[in-house]
């Protein structure tokens, strides 16, 4: 997606620099040159389309930088369980399920029991 956002954006920039080059006057009976206004138009269609295609591919760039910050910090925080009092999916290291707020044993990323005798459990009822 990165590669599709920086075509767009050369194509956009190519495209404007082609636009703001193009000759919009004519000759005109000898030495004196008017405006076209056809020519005009013209110049003014590509340059609304060709900052499109550039404004577009800097959206595509920026949400695919997003997406892969998102991706990453995802990845970190994928290791989930099943709440075993509701069966909602809950973080492996939750000591408190948040939907039915109960106590439950947290899990290492690595699959064992954590050792939680050195934690006071907060007495959350008193």
């Amino acid at each position: 997606m990165k590669k599709v956002g920086i075509i767009l954006v050369v194509i956009g920039f190519l495209g404007i620099m082609l636009a703001l080059g193009m000759e919009t006057s004519v000759s005109s009976y000898g030495v004196s040159r008017v405006q076209n206004i056809g020519l005009m138009n013209e110049q003014q269609n590509l340059l609304i389309v060709f900052i499109a295609l550039a404004i577009v591919g800097v959206l595509i760039l920026v949400s695919g930088n997003r997406k892969a910050q998102s991706t990453e910090k995802n990845s970190s925080d994928s290791v989930t369980r099943n709440c075993p009092y509701c069966a909602e999916i809950i973080k492996a290291q939750a000591i408190i399920c948040r939907y039915c707020d109960r106590d439950i044993v947290p899990i290492l990323t690595n699959g064992s029991v954590d050792e939680i005798s050195h934690l006071e459990m907060p007495n959350r009822y008193s």
